[in-house]
């Protein structure tokens, strides 16, 4: 079968869904894919297998037995150029309770696919770049809701310091307000590029970012610091196998802020961004020993 999987939303949104199309492949289907309205730049890079579309693409949809649609393409795709193909699958609302990876794959199990495929490394094109020891995403989507700024952390630049006293190589990647003070500055050097920065990497160090999800799918070791929104979410043991989570743990108003956004109305002063820079040094140095 051929697919079309229509995919909108942002980069960790995206890579996310590469569990489903390596299954999908995997399991003999033809995936191609159309990004829809997407709050980043046309990431045909996490795509080496597949042929990507985008908005000003034209279609051919006699090429396709049926469409595989996300939640945020199907509100935000008109459906002029695809008339008459038809759907297998819609991927409807997400939960903070559930992976996103685990919501993706029941498209799959629809079709009658029981064997998933977590390692999806090869399916993503990456331009060879300088090695660093470790590579810093204090990323967010900062084109959509100003709530996830919150998801960045404040004392980078104090593990950076702690980092380069030891004699470490450390870059920051992303957009260039992305920049962390004190490392070799990677920033605005295009998809490609930064994937080979995070795919050569001793380790990646992000919060709850896109690039995040791309370092988990080049399987680079990571430590991903957590502030208000979900781990079960956006972590899924299986994808994420070499990913290390930190994130508080004894505030009792995170059980539903991701959830309700209640953030926007923080009573504690944004404690869930309070991690030590020391706790997150440390953490570091256990991986590069």
């Amino acid at each position: 079968m051929r697919i079309l999987l229509i995919h909108g939303e942002g980069l960790g949104n995206i890579v996310q869904a590469l569990p489903l199309i390596c299954t999908l492949e995997k399991a003999g289907h033809k995936i191609d894919v159309f990004l829809t309205g997407t709050c980043f730049d046309a990431p045909v890079s996490l795509f080496g297998n597949q042929r990507v579309f985008t908005d000003d693409s034209e279609i051919n949809v006699s090429e396709y037995d049926g469409k595989i649609v996300t939640v945020w393409a199907n509100v935000k795709y008109k459906g002029k150029k695809l008339d008459g193909l038809r759907r297998l699958n819609i991927i409807g609302q997400m939960s903070v309770a559930r992976s996103e990876v685990e919501v993706y794959l029941d498209s799959a199990r629809e079709l009658g696919i029981k064997d998933f495929t977590w390692n999806c490394k090869d399916n993503i094109a990456c331009e060879p770049g300088e090695s660093y020891d470790v590579v810093l995403s204090n990323g967010y989507n900062w084109r959509g809701d100003p709530i996830w700024k919150y998801k960045q952390y404040a004392h980078y630049p104090e593990v950076v310091q702690m980092l380069k006293a030891d004699g470490l190589r450390v870059c920051s990647i992303g957009a260039e307000r992305e920049y962390v003070e004190g490392t070799s500055n990677e920033t605005e050097k295009g998809l490609k590029h930064t994937l080979g920065l995070i795919a050569s990497a001793g380790i990646m160090l992000t919060n709850d970012s896109g690039f995040y999800h791309c370092a988990a799918a080049l399987r680079v070791p990571t430590l991903v610091i957590f502030t208000f929104t979900s781990v079960k979410k956006n972590y899924d043991n299986r994808f994420h196998e070499t990913v290390k989570v930190l994130k508080r743990d004894d505030l009792p108003c995170q059980a539903d802020c991701h959830a309700t956004l209640r953030v926007r109305k923080c009573q504690n002063n944004f404690a869930c961004q309070d991690i030590s820079a020391e706790k997150v040094y440390s953490n570091i140095r256990l991986v590069l020993k």
